[in-house]
């Protein structure tokens, strides 16, 4: 057997684990991503990158580059009376963009979120604001206390949430019968080279290396003469004469 022989069958014996073992992780990882569970669960925590009181237009390079996210505090909140605008910067042709955010609840949060403070605070989540073309932020609501921005960073959509767990879904059975597949040919290999190291055990006679398996000659059954008229087969065997 080659070199390249023995590490092919090398690596497919490995296959039976991975195959195994790894379609029970990837159903796994699917199931959760689908149910929204684990590690795909809506975010329910936040860190404050920039707090700011209703009315007061604030940069938003705080946040890192990305989306960002504004909640607002406390969460009993009335987030219909909730309106926040965005600015850019001024251009160099002297335009200012200036545009209202839609104020809804973004996608893969919890309804309210609490803060990675020592003393945690509720807020409650307004809107999903695109980090370019915004610069400045500003937002105003009936009961509102302050306003926050964070990053939307580790936040998961329901659309690719769904997306990666059909993915892993379908992924599972294709890897459990690679694991299979990898399991007949190795007990296959396995058959045949205990065949040629005991030939006596799977019925064949034994040869020189290299040559192909021979079977053992049949030998006729033993042909007992006729027995002479009279005897008795089961009586005690004839001795001599008294």
């Amino acid at each position: 057997m080659g070199r390249f022989a023995e590490r092919f069958r090398l690596v497919v014996g490995m296959w039976i684990f991975v195959g195994f073992g790894g379609s029970l992780m990837v159903a796994a990882f699917g199931i959760m991503a689908v149910t929204g569970s684990g590690v795909f669960q809506d975010k329910g925590e936040f860190s404050v990158d920039s707090e700011f009181t209703p009315g007061e237009e604030v940069p938003t390079n705080t946040v890192r580059p990305g989306g960002f996210m504004v909640l607002a505090y406390p969460a009993t909140a009335d987030l219909s009376t909730v309106e926040c605008i965005k600015r850019s910067r001024v251009y160099s042709t002297g335009k200012q963009e200036i545009d209202q955010v839609v104020v809804e609840r973004p996608d893969g949060v919890a309804p309210t979120l609490r803060t990675l403070e020592r003393t945690p605070r509720t807020f409650v989540p307004v809107a999903a604001v695109d980090w370019l073309g915004t610069d400045y932020i500003s937002c105003t609501g009936a009961g509102v206390e302050s306003f926050a921005l964070t990053s939307t960073k580790g936040v998961t959509t329901d659309g690719y949430r769904y997306g990666v767990g059909a993915f892993l879904l379908v992924l599972c059975p294709v890897m459990f019968g690679l694991g299979f597949l990898a399991l007949h040919l190795t007990r296959t290999w396995s058959s045949r080279a205990a065949a040629r190291a005991y030939p006596q055990a799977y019925g064949q006679a034994p040869q020189a290396y290299g040559q192909p398996p021979q079977a053992y000659p049949q030998q006729a059954p033993p042909v007992n003469p006729p027995l002479p008229p009279g005897h008795n087969p089961y009586g005690p065997p004839p001795g001599p004469p008294r």
